[in-house]
């Protein structure tokens, strides 16, 4: 008669937790770490066991966020540089461009109204990379838009010299005139890496730079800890449509709401037009808003949502707003088969129903709107 979520907060400086199915509906604690160190105090992270009667009790509780300290007065005296916002991402539909085409998804970012462009791998393989990004990034800001750089964990991934490398690599992103850095293929949750975040993160902060994490663990709370972390992957997204492990089916997309997406923010990147898998561009729409993420990062070509079939899609969705005042389960959502959320920015509500079946029809009452 209600719900329950395993999870785990404020998850650093020590290892993260994994539940080890044993048969029976038993599971075991599963340390990332078989051993490690911990030089300093030893503050473990909280082990959460989330209960709550309702759908709507449980997208809508706290307690992961409100269990991760308060974000370091003095790292954080200035957040002006923490901007929400949506970003057109050329990699999922083309791959990463030459500098030409991505100047191009510049454009598209500023037609649309986004606040960011991401520019994924293989961008340091450019004739004079820094040269080039920095000219870039100068494109950019006439229109703008800011720009998100991408880089593998493991070329800065060396903690001699506190971080020497990482911060080396981040003072050229903010010479260069970037807002932030998209640091992937972590895939795990030692110490050891859960270390390698959270340095990422305050040195980052130190230069003004957003971050966005992939190949990672899950939301432990860093959003409030950590502020200038706009977004995390830690979940199975859209890019799997073109991988051999995909396409996605429905019925993860109608469940994510209320697992993935129950303990913080994820990269999902969602929307697209095409690689549809066993969805369509209505469902596609309604994770847009259904998913949580102050940073949106569009899979789709904005190219391909200029045609002429697509512009009540295009409509809405430069109207999404990447965050929210209030969320509510309606009735009807259950995990997996189907989720239906009403979610208020400002004066505006955006309802979003995602199916995860075959069912074709949902009676929809306005009951979550005050009168009048």
């Amino acid at each position: 008669n209600g719900y329950a979520l395993l999870a785990e907060a404020a998850c650093w400086n020590y290892s993260g937790l994994r539940m080890k199915a044993v048969g029976d509906n038993r599971f075991t604690a599963d340390l990332a770490d078989s051993s490690f160190t911990v030089d300093d105090t030893v503050i473990t992270p909280w082990r959460v066991v989330q209960c709550a009667d309702t759908l709507n009790d449980l997208v809508n509780a706290t307690i992961i966020t409100d269990l991760a300290p308060a974000p370091d007065s003095d790292l954080y005296a200035d957040t002006s540089y923490i901007k929400p916002g949506w970003s057109v991402w050329r990699w999922w539909s083309h791959g990463t461009g030459n500098p030409e085409q991505e100047k191009r998804f510049v454009d598209y970012a500023a037609s649309l109204g986004f606040q960011y462009t991401t520019i994924d791998e293989g961008w340091e393989k450019w004739d004079a990379p820094w040269e080039t990004l920095s000219e870039i990034c100068s494109y950019a800001s006439h229109k703008e838009v800011d720009v998100i750089v991408w880089k593998r964990s493991s070329e800065i991934y060396n903690p001699n010299h506190n971080w020497q490398n990482m911060r080396g690599f981040f003072d050229r992103v903010r010479e260069a005139g970037a807002a932030g850095v998209k640091i992937d293929f972590m895939n795990g949750q030692t110490k050891a890496l859960i270390d390698f975040e959270i340095a990422a993160l305050k040195l980052a902060a130190k230069r003004q730079l957003v971050v966005n994490f992939h190949g990672c663990h899950q939301s432990t709370g860093e959003t409030r800890s950590f502020p200038n972390e706009l977004s995390r992957e830690g979940v199975r997204g859209l890019e799997l449509n073109k991988m051999s492990q995909g396409p996605i089916p429905a019925s993860h997309n109608a469940a994510l709401p209320f697992t993935r997406f129950a303990v913080g923010h994820a990269d999902y990147t969602p929307m697209t037009v095409t690689g549809l898998g066993p969805t369509t561009v209505p469902h596609q729409l309604a994770t847009a808003i259904s998913f949580t993420s102050p940073l949106q990062t569009l899979a789709a070509d904005p190219g391909n949502l200029t045609e002429t079939e697509f512009e009540p899609i295009l409509a809405v969705l430069k109207q999404i707003p990447t965050v929210w005042d209030e969320t509510q389960v309606l009735p009807g959502s259950k995990i997996g088969r189907l989720s239906v959320l009403a979610r208020r920015k400002g004066d505006n509500w955006f309802v979003a129903g995602i199916n995860g079946e075959d069912s074709n029809s949902y009676e929809l009452s306005a009951d979550f709107l005050a009168n009048g």
